[in-house]
Protein backbone atom coordinates (compact mmCIF):
# COMPACT_ATOMS: atom_id res chain seq x y z
CA UNK A 1 0.00 0.00 0.00
CA UNK A 2 1.67 3.26 -1.10
CA UNK A 3 0.97 6.15 1.29
CA UNK A 4 0.85 8.34 -1.55
CA UNK A 5 -2.27 7.30 -3.19
CA UNK A 6 -5.45 9.35 -3.58
CA UNK A 7 -7.38 7.17 -0.81
CA UNK A 8 -6.47 4.85 1.51
CA UNK A 9 -8.46 2.35 3.18
CA UNK A 10 -7.22 0.66 6.62
CA UNK A 11 -8.94 -2.38 8.46
CA UNK A 12 -8.60 -4.22 11.31
CA UNK A 13 -11.76 -4.84 12.56
CA UNK A 14 -13.99 -3.55 10.43
CA UNK A 15 -16.24 -5.64 8.04
CA UNK A 16 -15.95 -4.63 3.92
CA UNK A 17 -19.64 -3.81 4.14
CA UNK A 18 -19.41 -1.58 7.14
CA UNK A 19 -20.43 2.03 5.95
CA UNK A 20 -19.91 4.24 9.10
CA UNK A 21 -16.49 5.62 8.39
CA UNK A 22 -14.13 8.59 9.38
CA UNK A 23 -12.59 10.37 6.39
CA UNK A 24 -9.27 11.51 7.02
CA UNK A 25 -8.27 14.79 4.73
CA UNK A 26 -4.65 16.78 4.74
CA UNK A 27 -5.49 20.54 4.66
CA UNK A 28 -3.12 23.58 4.16
CA UNK A 29 -3.63 26.68 5.04
CA UNK A 30 -3.38 29.43 1.98
CA UNK A 31 -4.69 32.65 3.54
CA UNK A 32 -6.39 33.69 6.63
CA UNK A 33 -7.20 31.18 9.24
CA UNK A 34 -10.70 30.35 7.87
CA UNK A 35 -12.03 26.83 6.53
CA UNK A 36 -12.17 28.45 3.19
CA UNK A 37 -8.87 29.44 3.06
CA UNK A 38 -7.78 25.48 2.92
CA UNK A 39 -6.66 23.27 0.42
CA UNK A 40 -7.32 19.69 0.53
CA UNK A 41 -4.26 17.47 -0.44
CA UNK A 42 -5.61 14.88 -3.17
CA UNK A 43 -4.94 12.05 -0.37
CA UNK A 44 -7.49 10.87 2.11
CA UNK A 45 -7.50 8.47 4.22
CA UNK A 46 -10.62 5.94 5.26
CA UNK A 47 -11.57 4.22 8.71
CA UNK A 48 -14.35 2.99 9.83
CA UNK A 49 -16.01 3.21 13.05
CA UNK A 50 -15.34 -0.12 14.70
CA UNK A 51 -11.76 0.11 14.35
CA UNK A 52 -11.79 4.04 15.18
CA UNK A 53 -13.95 3.24 18.32
CA UNK A 54 -11.50 0.19 19.62
CA UNK A 55 -8.40 1.43 18.58
CA UNK A 56 -8.24 5.19 18.61
CA UNK A 57 -10.81 7.27 20.34
CA UNK A 58 -8.89 7.25 23.14
CA UNK A 59 -6.50 8.85 21.67
CA UNK A 60 -8.73 11.51 20.24
CA UNK A 61 -10.42 11.78 23.43
CA UNK A 62 -7.06 12.65 25.14
CA UNK A 63 -6.60 15.93 22.87
CA UNK A 64 -10.06 17.14 24.04
CA UNK A 65 -10.93 19.81 24.60
CA UNK A 66 -9.03 22.07 22.57
CA UNK A 67 -8.92 24.93 20.13
CA UNK A 68 -9.98 24.69 16.16
CA UNK A 69 -7.00 25.81 14.38
CA UNK A 70 -8.93 27.93 12.01
CA UNK A 71 -10.79 29.98 13.93
CA UNK A 72 -9.54 29.32 17.66
CA UNK A 73 -13.14 28.47 18.66
CA UNK A 74 -12.80 25.89 21.89
CA UNK A 75 -14.08 22.58 20.56
CA UNK A 76 -15.33 20.40 23.43
CA UNK A 77 -14.70 17.29 21.81
CA UNK A 78 -14.17 15.19 18.79
CA UNK A 79 -17.85 14.98 16.43
CA UNK A 80 -18.46 11.31 15.28
CA UNK A 81 -21.03 13.29 12.85
CA UNK A 82 -19.61 16.22 11.67
CA UNK A 83 -16.47 18.03 10.94
CA UNK A 84 -13.25 17.99 13.05
CA UNK A 85 -10.37 20.43 12.35
CA UNK A 86 -7.39 18.89 14.28
CA UNK A 87 -3.95 20.82 14.35
CA UNK A 88 -0.31 19.75 13.91
CA UNK A 89 0.50 20.10 17.13
CA UNK A 90 -2.62 17.73 18.45
CA UNK A 91 -1.45 15.32 15.76
CA UNK A 92 2.02 15.12 17.05
CA UNK A 93 0.55 14.25 20.14
CA UNK A 94 -1.32 11.42 19.17
CA UNK A 95 1.36 10.34 16.73
CA UNK A 96 3.47 10.27 20.08
CA UNK A 97 0.58 8.04 22.27
CA UNK A 98 0.41 5.56 19.26
CA UNK A 99 4.07 4.92 19.03
CA UNK A 100 3.92 4.32 23.37
CA UNK A 101 1.16 1.63 22.38
CA UNK A 102 3.35 -0.05 19.24
CA UNK A 103 5.80 -0.63 21.90
CA UNK A 104 3.59 -2.52 24.20
CA UNK A 105 2.50 -5.80 23.78
CA UNK A 106 -0.39 -6.01 21.22
CA UNK A 107 -2.19 -8.50 18.53
CA UNK A 108 -0.08 -8.69 15.18
CA UNK A 109 -3.05 -7.48 13.05
CA UNK A 110 -3.59 -4.49 15.62
CA UNK A 111 0.05 -3.79 15.32
CA UNK A 112 -0.19 -3.54 11.67
CA UNK A 113 -3.28 -1.20 12.01
CA UNK A 114 -1.49 1.81 14.05
CA UNK A 115 1.53 1.23 11.79
CA UNK A 116 -0.12 1.97 8.79
CA UNK A 117 -1.96 4.67 10.14
CA UNK A 118 1.05 6.33 11.64
CA UNK A 119 2.83 5.55 8.49
CA UNK A 120 0.17 7.83 6.63
CA UNK A 121 0.02 10.74 9.29
CA UNK A 122 3.39 10.98 9.22
CA UNK A 123 3.45 11.25 5.47
CA UNK A 124 1.20 13.69 5.07
CA UNK A 125 1.49 15.69 8.21
CA UNK A 126 4.92 16.91 6.96
CA UNK A 127 2.67 18.58 4.08
CA UNK A 128 0.00 20.12 6.03
CA UNK A 129 -1.53 22.34 8.55
CA UNK A 130 -4.36 20.70 9.96
CA UNK A 131 -5.99 17.53 8.91
CA UNK A 132 -10.05 17.00 8.99
CA UNK A 133 -11.32 14.45 9.64
CA UNK A 134 -15.07 13.79 8.62
CA UNK A 135 -17.54 11.51 10.25
CA UNK A 136 -20.76 10.40 8.84
CA UNK A 137 -22.42 8.21 11.94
Amino acid sequence: MSFQDKNVTIRCYSELNDRNCFKFYPCKNLGEKTTLDYVYKQSSLTLFYNDFNKLLSDYFKEIYPTLDPTDNQFVESFDVCFDNWIGKNDWLKIISRIEEKLNSEILPKEKQFYSDFLKWLKTNIEWCDLIMVEGNL
